[in-house]
């Protein structure tokens, strides 16, 4: 559920609890948080109220405390636990709890930590991701696929739009798999720009989760695939729109920006279909440092900085050799030239 979906006082309490405070009224009580960190709060306290409104319990005439008792908890957690992870149940209950305390200002839900404890202890120790990496070269590849098959649907030049939008995101995260708010935050002529004949993005050190600026140079191979949807494709979403364009560089199919959680739905979506597994934005960057072991492992030390990570494991540490700028080109280059190989097999065969 939305925040402008909440009950009125719910609202009311959540924006007191976010405000900055000035010289005569006090900051709220998330007002220092990060702006991650009040997204989960938000996404996490909007399931807990939808789950309410699912089992027809929700009340909205009253305060957020007095909706809140151990054994409804209890079942949201396990009505989570059916479809997420352990750790992602935890995470939930965890940001459940911040919103509340920032809303009701007390501790009077410290048990909410427990029950977040029991789920992130009872998860399973090793998640099976290997079944679900793909080749960054491959899903590179689905991506101008989807992007040369969409070139051709004339007859459909909206779907056509966001078939083509579509397959930039796939390849552009597979080349560049930088985190899904950063993602959803490239903003033209601000986080994104064009530079000569490539396109640069890059994020302050308060906009990435290491606290280190992030920049990139996105491989070369994108250029004219940028173009083509900054000139043509992004337009045509946008006549869709009656607001004033938010310049954000992801549009949605109603002209809008396309948020975090449209983009984590395209791009389950779209790997769903072409693979046994479906993939989230976040599972890119573990195909990416895969990909990267596998097919170029004496540079293995270029995925610290293509993932933005502020170190590697003690293993890799004797292979950092690559700042972002370089190690983006490295990873790019290799993107293309497994690129190549993939299209010389095809011949081949």
């Amino acid at each position: 559920m939305k925040v402008a979906d909440w009950p009125s006082i719910d609202r009311q309490l959540w924006a007191r609890a976010t405000i900055s405070g000035s010289r005569l009224d006090e900051p709220g009580w998330a007002s220092s948080w990060r702006p991650s960190t009040i997204g989960i709060a938000e996404h996490s306290y909007g399931s807990w109220l939808a789950w309410l409104d699912e089992n027809e319990i929700l009340d909205r005439s009253v305060r957020p405390a007095a909706r809140v008792t151990a054994e409804r908890v209890d079942a949201f957690a396990e009505r989570l636990s059916g479809h997420v992870a352990g750790n992602t149940v935890s995470i939930a209950i965890s940001g459940l709890h911040r919103a509340l305390r920032a809303m009701e200002e007390t501790t009077n839900f410290r048990w909410l930590d427990h029950l977040a404890r029991h789920y992130a202890n009872n998860a399973p120790s090793v998640r099976n991701k290997a079944a679900r990496v793909i080749p960054s070269a491959d899903l590179y590849q689905h991506g101008q696929e989807l992007m040369d098959q969409a070139a051709k649907r004339v007859d459909a030049p909206v779907h056509g739009a966001l078939q083509y939008r579509n397959g930039l995101i796939i390849s552009f995260l597979a080349a560049h798999p930088i985190r899904r708010g950063n993602l959803s935050n490239l903003v033209l002529g601000q986080t994104i720009v064009r530079r000569g004949s490539r396109y640069r993005f890059s994020f302050k050190p308060s906009a990435t989760k290491s606290r280190r600026v992030l920049e990139q140079t996105v491989i070369e191979d994108l250029t004219e695939r940028f173009d083509v949807y900054l000139a043509t494709v992004r337009p045509r979403l946008r006549d869709r729109a009656t607001g004033p364009d938010p310049r954000s560089l992801w549009i949605a199919m109603d002209g809008a920006t396309l948020d975090a959680g449209g983009l984590y739905l395209v791009v389950r979506q779209l790997t769903g279909k072409r693979y046994p597994r479906a993939l989230f934005p976040h599972l890119f960057r573990d195909c990416a440092s895969t990909s990267v072991a596998i097919e170029d492992p004496e540079h293995i030390g270029i995925t610290k900085s293509v993932l933005g990570h502020t170190t590697l494991a003690t293993s890799q540490k004797h292979y950092n050799m690559a700042n972002g700028m370089s190690a983006s080109r490295r990873f790019g280059a290799s993107i293309a030239a497994l690129k190549r190989r993939l299209a010389d097999d095809d011949i081949d065969s």
